[in-house]
């Protein structure tokens, strides 16, 4: 059952990733700080996340996410409703079993965090034992 769970995770997320690509027509449902634009491409703060390359890019400089599970992190905060994401499903999404006893949820945060650093607009907050939130104002 638990093959089952992750392959289903991941098959969310690829076609969440894929419809964002190719069938999104408008901003319905964003932050407004967060925009999507015609290529599939996610507008926040200073950053532009191309989720076809996997690619941020921030001023002149490209940061490939394409092999990293902050990818995964960064586009399910901004496919989320409200930009938040539960221990539960971060977990999933980067299929790390036994997240409490595990650091790897928390290295993977913390590198989402260093990466995001040079635009001070743009944080990923804690919620108490509950999870993430990406704020940006």
């Amino acid at each position: 059952m638990k093959n089952l769970n992750k392959l289903l995770t991941r098959i969310q997320l690829h076609l969440q990733v894929e419809f964002s690509n190719h069938h999104f027509t408008g901003n319905e449902g964003l932050s407004r700080t967060i925009t999507l634009d015609e290529s599939g491409n996610y507008l926040f703060g200073k950053f532009t996340l191309d989720t076809k390359t996997k690619v941020l890019k921030w001023d002149n400089d490209f940061i490939d996410l394409s092999k990293r599970r902050e990818f995964l992190l960064l586009f399910s905060l901004l496919e989320s409703p409200d930009n938040s994401l539960i221990k539960e499903r971060a977990a999933e999404i980067l299929e790390i079993h036994n997240y409490k006893y595990n650091n790897q949820l928390n290295t993977s945060i913390s590198r989402l965090r260093a990466i995001l650093k040079p635009d001070p607009s743009v944080v990923v907050e804690s919620k108490k034992g509950n999870g993430y939130r990406l704020v940006i104002s």
